[in-house]
């Protein structure tokens, strides 16, 4: 689940910035034909006098004390080098590169399903529409118990460890037997599912906000992501579209290509969006075509927040340096950092830094960070948000201030300052509610309550704004409470009526998800979201 937009805390927090930071690393591609015929893409191949590296491994080899796996060493080191030269350079072994690029490449072979692993026990979180699983009737809400016949529940598995059970080549099958409620009670029902193609998608939700506003939410930046957003916002100019909320929080980045042509839309021609430059790569500019821009009259407010970061900061500063558009939420990630993707022979890969963005007034997007101090980069993250990221525009150097075309200052000096600011709502933190997250509370009880109330609310929800009338918010409060009362969660701080409103309502939302998927979710979500109204309110 997003935990970033309602609230953070500590190694929740860290835990997600941590994945974004990792998952937003730029993944562009450049062809390195004429670098790999001059440089060997073995890392310690290379030979000759001098050379204390191949030394040092040749004299550990030949003399350590212990028996060494040297391919694991060699990942190691490689990783500890790439370490110390900047917090984005990073090194994927062989058999991680199909993972890596997944979500970018926007496809896989597999069953179709997504899942979270609760209390060891794997619920069937979404189920992808038209793929193999979608096909025989396997539901939201469902409880894995064994692949292939072997026991999955209970086991301590790990997700790394469901997904190699579940993925295998198109045509393939894998045996499930899943735990449904049935009339009360829990059947075991037996499926067989022949592994096909899965395309994911990047546009969360696509829906009217109001009768000319409309809302589209991007997860990440990859291959599809542009022909999505294109065939979202088509539709949405049908039903009425004049105003746009583009949703990036969260967006820990992707393609530049993707990046580019989004922002291409809104833009007129010549406009430059971004450029980067580094000491050995040569400034390369990036232009809108004006063949595009189907959204130039259309007005756009930019939601970004801490977790927005890479592609989804070259989209929001190409927007607000062009004077089109509003920023409006918290200051960006503030990563900046180009990295291109060189293989190695044996299927593994360096993504190295090579250059910088740069806004079109020349702002650099990079943080500042300290060469070898990768954990602290990411702690500041955290400061930031203990401190709500209070920047006092009046103290920054006229050095990191920039003017666009028709005179609006912004600010340099890391990530994408927005032009409204929406604090952290902290209304809603209890101790009760980190309580229930860190006991992870709260979406068993969820799958729990649509398990015993499902045969009544699956028919009757037509629509996600239903939920409000079928579901009463203080049984669904008072459920909640006994319910994290049994699993020793308790409101001893009497401090859980601060958060009651937000569990209610992320309660609704997550029984919408079951039914609707992501689109009816975001439907229900924001509804009481600070950022979202704000933005109404402007457009």
């Amino acid at each position: 689940m997003n935990f970033s937009r309602t609230f953070f805390f500590g190694s929740i927090l860290l835990l997600t910035l941590l994945i974004g930071a990792v998952a937003g690393t730029m993944y562009t591609r450049y062809q390195y034909t004429t670098y790999l015929e001059q440089h060997s893409p073995q890392m310690f191949a290379a030979t000759g006098k001098g050379n204390k590296m191949n030394e040092v491994i040749a004299t550990i080899f030949a003399n350590y004390v212990d028996t060494l796996n040297q391919k694991q060493f060699q990942d190691d080191a490689i990783s500890s080098i790439l370490s110390q030269l900047d917090p984005h350079s990073s090194y994927i072994p062989a058999e991680d590169i199909e993972k890596a690029n997944e979500d970018l490449v926007g496809s896989f072979d597999g069953v179709g399903i997504e899942f979270n692993l609760l209390n060891d026990t794997i619920y069937v979180a979404n189920v992808i529409p038209d793929g193999p699983s979608a096909k025989l009737g396997i539901q939201q809400g469902d409880r894995i118990i064994a692949i292939q016949g072997e026991k999955v529940a209970n086991i301590k598995i790990k997700n790394d460890q469901i997904i190699k059970k579940l993925r295998g080549p198109k045509g393939s099958k894998v045996a499930v037997t899943i735990l449904r409620r049935m009339g009360g009670k829990y059947a075991s029902l037996e499926y067989t599912i022949s592994r096909g193609p899965i395309t994911l998608h990047s546009i969360d939700a696509a829906y009217m906000l109001t009768p000319i506003i409309g809302y589209v939410k991007i997860s990440n930046f990859g291959a599809k992501t542009y022909e999505d957003f294109m065939t979202s916002t088509q539709e949405l100019k049908k039903q009425g579209m004049q105003k746009l909320v583009l949703d990036l929080r969260d967006n820990p980045g992707g393609y530049l290509n993707a990046a580019v042509q989004i922002a291409d839309e809104f833009l007129e021609n010549k406009k430059l969006i971004v450029y980067t430059k580094g000491n050995n790569h040569s400034e390369e500019k990036y232009d809108a075509t004006g063949d595009l821009n189907t959204l130039e009259n259309t007005k756009v407010a930019v939601l970004i927040n801490e977790s927005s970061a890479s592609a989804s900061e070259i989209v929001s500063g190409a927007l607000q340096d062009n004077d089109k558009g509003i920023i409006i939420g918290r200051r960006s990630f503030g990563k900046g950092l180009v990295q291109a993707e060189m293989p190695f022979s044996d299927g593994s890969a360096m993504r190295l830094t090579i250059a910088r963005y740069y806004t079109p007034t020349g702002r650099c997007i990079q943080r500042p960070y300290e060469k070898g101090h990768t954990e602290e980069y990411y702690v500041d993250m955290i400061k930031r948000l203990e401190s709500e990221d209070t920047i006092n525009v009046s103290k920054i150097p006229d050095s990191l201030k920039f003017k666009t075309a028709k005179g609006k200052i912004v600010y340099g000096g890391g990530g994408i300052t927005p032009d409204v600011k929406v604090k952290l709502d902290t209304n809603n933190r209890s101790r009760f509610l980190l309580e229930i997250y860190r006991n992870n509370v709260f979406n068993p009880f969820v799958y729990e309550y649509w398990d015993r109330n499902k045969a009544t609310l699956q028919p009757k929800l037509q629509k996600p704004i239903d939920i409000y009338n079928l579901v009463d918010r203080e049984t669904l409060w008072q459920e909640l409470l006994a319910y994290a009362a049994s699993k020793k969660v308790v409101d001893n701080n009497k401090d859980a009526i601060r958060s009651k409103n937000l569990l209610i309502q992320r309660s609704y939302a997550q029984l919408i998800r079951l039914k609707f998927g992501q689109k009816g979710y975001y439907q229900i979500e924001n509804d009481i979201d600070p950022v979202v109204k704000k933005a109404i309110e402007v457009l």
